[in-house]
C-alpha cells in the first residue's frame, strides 16, 4: 500500500472563519482557502481570497447583532424601547397648568374646584359681594384647556354641575350666573362642601387637580363646633392627595388655625382676606 500523502487525507474538521495557518508540503507561504465537499463527499480546499472576505464579513455582522441586540438574559428586543404603536399622539401629551389668582394668591393647576361658604355671616360685611366679585374674574381668566366646578357649602351643599367641566366660554358664562343668583344662609358646615369638592375634581382627567376653600370662620354645623371632626373626614377623603387651598375670611384665631391644619395636610396654602 502506498504511503497517504497530505494532499489525499480527509480533514476531520475545518475552521470557516479566518485563512488556513497550516503549512502545506511544497508552499513557502500562508495561502487562503474555501471549503468545499466533492462528489465523494471528501473535502477539498480551493484558492478563494472573496470567499474568505465574505466570510468575516458575516462573522463580523454576526458578533455586531449579538452585541447591540441581546440583553444579559439572553432575549432579543427591538431596536428602539418604544410601544408598538410608536412614540404616542397628541391625546397621550400632559397640557400644562394654568395659574389663576383669586382672593390675591395665585393657584397652578388644570382643574379647579371652588368650595365656597354660603353661610348667614358671609352676608356681614359686604363678604358676599366681594366674593362673587372674585369668583367671577377667577373662573373668567381660566383658558379654554382647564376643567372647573363650583359649590356653595352652608348647612347643605349646593353645586353647580356635578362634574367639572370644561372652562368654555359659555360653561363660564353660565357658572357665573348661578353663582349670582345665590344668598348666603346656614351654618357654617365646611367638611361636607370640600368632601364633594374632591369628588367633582375625579371626575376630570386633567393631572393638576385644585380645590379652593373659603370659609369665614370656625367649622359650627348645627350649633356645634366640630374642628377635629371636620379635620378628620377631610383628610381621610382626600386618598388620592389633591391639593387643597385655604381662603379664611376675616376668621378668629380657632378658625383661622383650622384652615390652615386643612391646607397642611393636602399640600395647599392658606391666606388670610382680612
Amino acid at each position: 500500500m502506498s504511503e497517504e500523502t497530505p494532499r489525499d487525507r480527509r480533514l476531520p474538521a475545518v475552521s470557516l472563519l479566518g485563512n488556513d495557518t497550516r503549512e502545506r508540503p511544497g508552499a513557502s507561504h500562508l495561502v487562503p482557502f474555501r471549503v468545499q465537499l466533492t462528489a465523494g463527499g471528501s473535502i477539498s480546499m480551493k484558492h478563494s481570497h472573496w470567499l474568505s472576505l465574505l466570510l468575516l464579513a458575516t462573522f463580523v455582522s454576526f458578533v455586531g447583532l449579538a452585541a447591540t441586540d441581546v440583553r444579559g438574559d439572553g432575549e432579543l428586543r427591538r431596536p428602539l424601547d418604544l410601544p408598538s404603536g410608536g412614540a404616542g399622539g397628541d391625546e397621550d401629551e400632559e397640557d400644562a397648568p394654568e395659574t389663576i389668582t383669586f382672593y390675591g394668591s395665585d393657584y397652578e393647576g388644570d382643574c379647579f374646584v371652588w368650595a365656597l361658604d354660603r353661610s348667614g355671616s358671609m352676608g356681614w360685611n359686604g363678604r358676599w359681594g366681594v366674593l362673587q366679585t372674585e369668583l367671577s374674574a377667577a373662573i373668567l381668566s381660566l383658558s379654554s384647556m382647564a376643567d372647573f366646578g363650583v359649590l356653595f357649602w352652608s348647612s347643605n351643599v349646593i353645586t353647580w354641575q356635578e362634574q367639572a367641566v370644561k372652562a368654555t366660554t359659555s360653561n363660564k358664562a353660565a357658572a357665573n350666573s348661578w353663582a349670582m343668583a345665590l344668598t348666603p344662609d346656614g351654618w357654617t358646615c365646611i367638611a361636607p362642601g370640600v368632601v364633594k369638592a374632591l369628588d367633582i375634581n375625579r371626575t376630570s382627567h386633567k393631572h393638576k387637580k385644585v380645590v379652593i376653600v373659603l370659609s369665614d370662620g370656625e367649622p359650627i354645623c348645627n350649633g356645634t363646633n366640630i374642628p377635629d371632626e371636620s379635620l378628620e373626614a377631610i383628610n381621610g377623603a382626600n386618598w388620592d392627595m389633591q391639593e387643597i387651598s385655604t381662603i379664611g375670611v376675616e376668621v378668629s384665631g380657632p378658625g383661622q388655625t383650622f384652615l390652615q391644619q386643612i391646607a397642611m395636610a393636602n399640600q395647599g396654602t392658606y391666606t388670610a382676606a382680612n
